[in-house]
């Protein structure tokens, strides 16, 4: 289940925080990893959507955090590795052609 809520507050240094859930109920510790792709660090009052998971205490811990309000970037499209064999086509092309020993051919 997702919740709505707003970052209470923000240690830059440390790499956590808290949500203050827009429900009510106690805050809710969130970690960095915690957001999806995110430009940028988490700023306090910025609002955002987020599950809830117990932590290894036990504790309540957001995860699966997005920020409210900012696109998802799109992902480039994978690239094809290129089999043996084209590779093996590709590196005959780039073989250069030099004179042997000062001569030329």
């Amino acid at each position: 289940m997702r919740f709505n809520g707003a970052i209470k507050s923000w240690n830059d240094e440390r790499g956590f925080g808290f949500i203050q859930p827009a429900q009510g109920g106690p805050d809710v510790f969130v970690h960095i990893k915690a957001f999806n792709t995110f430009a940028g660090r988490p700023q306090v009052n910025q609002r955002v959507s987020f599950q809830v998971r117990p932590g290894p205490q036990g504790k309540r811990r957001a995860v699966d955090v997005e920020v409210i309000g900012v696109k998802r970037a799109a992902r480039a499209p994978m690239r094809r590795n290129r089999t043996t064999a084209q590779r093996g086509k590709a590196s005959l092309l780039l073989i250069p052609l030099f004179s042997v020993g000062g001569r030329e051919r």
